[in-house]
């Protein structure tokens, strides 16, 4: 997943990302995804 800036790509990775992990995992009805690897968009 891209992120705009370092602060938003800390706050996922610490926090607010299992949840999202965990919430797609429930639409897809299994386990299917492990974890989310966040990166830095970069500008353009």
């Amino acid at each position: 997943m891209e992120t705009e800036s370092s602060a938003q790509r800390h706050e996922l990775a610490s926090f607010t990302g299992e949840s999202y992990r965990q919430k797609a995992n429930n639409i897809l009805g299994s386990e299917r995804i492990k974890r989310i690897t966040y990166k830095l968009k970069h500008a353009q």
